[in-house]
């Protein structure tokens, strides 16, 4: 089957089904597998292994490098990455003549819903995909509908604590996660998808409450942050820990972003009460 993905520019002539997928993007990985298909799964990005338990494959390349000529050597059907900081490794490989397709970074919940049906299409599997996004529709319904039943608080969101820091507008599924889970994320009106915000203006859009995420290779204190920046009543706040643990990362856009949604909204009474 002839394939051309307009983010890269490029078109290849993919097997079907294809039985040999290097995924560099752990949502696509965590998709194969969810839809049935781990075995056709021969190489993986170091970040693939927490959202996934059968797929066995070595790491050939993580979000920005990958050993080129060892995926080559691999002879694989199909190589999955994204768009974002990723595209230039989606680039090379093409320019390399690879079989390589880039997904579109998800900005909504209905982007991770997108990608998991242009996934299980690649995998000539659109049946599953189907069958998926109608699951995840449905859980996430019953998170909305959980959510009406108390008053939404105005939430802080901060990614990537520290020198990279950013928040989210209202242009990321990060957004809609927090959103459905049942609160007001702060910048929810804002048209941008992530950015660094005005310290001041976070402090005077009175938040009630902090949703953090941080890795655990590099730990930050979010109370001393706010110390840094004279955070005196913020530093006061709820605070929520989110990391890269399944089901607990507010910034993974694969199937378990579901599972994510339903812990924070748990979360989230756990402090109400």
């Amino acid at each position: 089957m002839r394939v051309f993905n307009e983010l890269l520019g490029h078109a290849f002539d993919l097997s079907v089904p294809p039985r040999r997928v290097v995924s560099l993007l752990a949502s696509a990985t965590e998709t194969i597998e969810r839809i049935d298909q781990p075995e056709t799964i021969i190489g993986v990005s170091p970040y693939c292994g927490r959202y996934t338990r059968r797929v066995h494959a070595p790491v050939v390349g993580d979000y920005i490098a990958a050993d080129e000529a060892r995926v080559a050597a691999l002879n694989p059907d199909l190589i999955l990455v994204t768009t974002g900081i990723q595209r230039d490794l989606g680039l090379r490989l093409a320019e390399a003549g690879l079989p390589v397709y880039a997904l579109p970074l998800p900005a909504s919940f209905s982007g991770i819903l997108e990608n998991i049906l242009t996934v299980a299409a690649l995998m000539d599997d659109i049946g599953a995909g189907h069958r998926l996004r109608e699951e995840l529709r449905e859980r996430m319904g019953i998170v909305r509908r959980g959510a009406l039943k108390r008053p939404k608080k105005r939430t802080y969101i901060e990614l990537w604590l520290g020198r990279h820091m950013r928040t989210v507008g209202g242009r990321s599924f990060v957004h809609d996660l927090v959103e459905t889970a049942g609160a007001a994320p702060l910048f929810g009106d804002s048209s941008a998808g992530y950015f660094q915000p005005d310290f001041d203006a976070v402090e005077g859009l009175g938040p009630e409450r902090v949703v953090f995420f941080q890795e655990p290779e590099f730990p930050v204190d979010f109370r001393a942050e706010c110390a840094k920046r004279e955070w005196d009543r913020i530093s006061e706040l709820p605070l929520i820990s989110s990391t890269v643990k399944t089901g607990q990362n507010v910034i993974h856009e694969g199937p378990s972003f579901v599972d994510s949604a339903e812990w924070l909204q748990a979360e989230f009474q756990a402090l109400d009460g």
